[in-house]
């Protein structure tokens, strides 16, 4: 049986990786499907039933060790050195028929020491929107916000395809020497059929939380409900990641019952929050606005036609990267300073001036590109992969 192999390095990477992961099991059932995440526990693989490989451990940055240099020292501090070597030496003794990459430039680095009949990969961090904007290559964050020459060199050697989220990133490539990219849609938008919650049906005031899934998600969520506090004309929906719910100040709380993947509702006078788990398609389905202090949530919000407002929780979630989302986002992501007052006074703003609110809701999906990206990049790397004689045909 031949050997597909998934390489991804990061959360939103291991959620594109189990979005192609299930295609591919779809196109060829044949084939054996294996995942290999570098960064954190790889759920997202797990969740699907797919086998996953390698040396795995929880940082305390939760991914982003390169977004600061506190992160980096506190991800060393707690054995990512020893970690890294380990998934150096194991990933140097992996063989595969096929190996899909899912990341950045680190990621193709580390997809070099796997033995391959051919490689595809798909990034999913940098688009050639980020090339220019305040704030452009500061520091660590350079390879994170443009395609630099090195990572076009691996592109070139190694890759048998490029894939990429949007036209323009295609071109920018083309350009400087990659022959081989295509852009065939987002696969991180493929995962957003939702349906409104009946709880919030025919509610026009719904605002969805975001707070993440990483060490900030607790102090985020309560700073969004002392906002929401001041705002009792909305309606807050807290799409929950897992792990406990924590109490907030002024805020009662209610049990779960009724609703679906319900965990529990805030309640202060008439105003309600809900909180929710597993059901992350469903809360922006029933919203208008988004409050979040996540990273592919705010792009996947955004692409729905959601305005989305965040601040800054650091060490996790930082100025600078708020600042290299705004770039690829544009008015779609409202900057607020880190303070309930002022994120309470952009809710109210965006909720009454209906000209910024369309102008918000029409740059997402404009520079989010277009869903079925799964399904479009696997049917191209299977072909691919056939006619270069890395898989066999399908049975029939």
């Amino acid at each position: 049986m031949a050997k597909v192999t998934l390489l991804s390095n990061g959360h939103g990477e291991d959620a594109i990786g189990a979005l192609l992961a299930s295609e591919l099991r779809r196109a060829r059932p044949d084939l054996q499907l294996r995942a290999y995440p570098t960064v954190g526990e790889g759920a997202a693989y797990q969740e699907i039933g797919l086998e996953v490989l390698g040396p795995r451990r929880k940082m305390p940055s939760g991914g982003l060790t390169l977004h600061s240099p506190a992160l980096l020292w506190r991800d060393l501090r707690a054995g990512l050195l020893p970690m890294t070597l380990r998934q150096w030496c194991d990933l140097g003794r992996l063989e595969t028929d096929l190996l899909v990459v899912v990341g950045d430039i680190y990621a193709q680095l580390l997809s070099a020491l796997v033995k391959t009949r051919v490689r595809f990969v798909y990034q999913s961090l940098v688009s050639a929107r980020l090339r220019k904007g305040p704030g452009w290559g500061s520091g660590l964050r350079l390879f994170m916000e443009v395609i630099t020459p090195p990572e076009r060199v691996l592109m070139r050697r190694l890759a048998t395809r490029i894939y990429v989220r949007d036209s323009l990133t295609e071109t920018f490539l083309k350009a400087r020497g990659v022959p081989h990219v295509r852009a065939l849609g987002n696969p991180a938008l493929d995962a957003l059929d939702g349906r409104p919650i009946e709880a919030l049906a025919g509610d026009a005031s719904v605002v969805a939380l975001l707070p993440g899934s990483r060490g900030h998600t607790p102090v985020a969520l309560t700073l969004m409900l002392e906002a929401l506090a001041l705002t009792p004309e909305f309606t807050g929906a807290v799409a929950w990641s897992g792990g406990g719910v924590p109490a907030a100040q002024g805020w009662g709380w209610e049990g779960s019952g009724g609703e679906e993947g319900l965990l529990g509702v805030y309640r202060r006078g008439e105003q309600r929050v809900w909180v929710f788990e597993g059901r992350f398609g469903d809360v922006l389905a029933s919203a208008q606005l988004v409050l979040g202090t996540a990273g592919t949530g705010h792009e996947q919000a955004a692409a729905l036609g959601l305005p989305v407002i965040s601040f800054p929780v650091p060490p996790n979630h930082t100025l600078a990267f708020l600042a290299n989302q705004h770039r690829l986002l544009g008015p779609a992501l409202t900057l607020s300073p880190a303070d309930p007052v002022a994120v309470a006074g952009h809710l109210e703003r965006l909720s009454r001036d209906l000209a910024a609110y369309r102008e918000a809701a029409r740059a997402g999906p404009t520079r989010m590109g277009s869903r079925g990206g799964s399904a479009a990049i696997v049917r191209d790397l299977l072909e691919q992969a056939v006619a270069l004689g890395a898989l066999p045909l399908a049975l029939r």
